[in-house]
């Protein structure tokens, strides 16, 4: 059985490239013993184990929270497309849910969603033109058109 490093010792880890090369190490020497039919050693597991739980910690500290407010302007279409998917949904296309619609689609499929509505897929096309219509001509004054 191969000899660990100090690495594997969380306690002797300062920062974060320590930790990771600690966390490869067993990882490798775990695999060896798999490989070469030999039990794992329980001091192997409470290593890993001590190291995942200061990579965690040391990572929490160095990233950053942060809120972000994006605004942009949409035009007909990809308004449009937002009722069909309320709709769709069988959401009722109120302000607030037309407006999550399109921050989610923001989010998942990036600002190109703005670009291109047709992007928001062909299933909301299903939805009734008279219907969509309907909600539109309801929503247009809360949005202030």
């Amino acid at each position: 059985m191969k000899k660990l490093s100090a690495y594997t010792v969380a306690s002797n880890c300062t920062d974060l490239t320590d930790i990771r090369d600690g966390i490869a190490e067993i990882h490798e020497a775990m695999k060896a013993c798999v490989e070469s039919g030999k039990r794992i050693p329980s001091f192997y597991v409470s290593r890993l184990a001590k190291l995942e739980t200061k990579k965690k910690k040391l990572e929490k500290r160095t990233q950053v929270h942060m809120t972000v407010t994006i605004r942009f302007f949409i035009d007909d279409d990809t308004f449009t497309m937002a009722v069909r998917h309320c709709l769709f949904f069988k959401l009722e296309p109120t302000r607030q849910n037309v407006m999550r619609a399109i921050r989610d689609a923001v989010l998942n499929n990036g600002r190109s969603i703005l670009d291109f509505p047709e992007a928001w897929g062909e299933d909301l096309m299903d939805v009734s033109s008279f219907d969509v219509e309907n909600a539109m001509k309801k929503l247009r004054p809360s949005f202030g058109l």
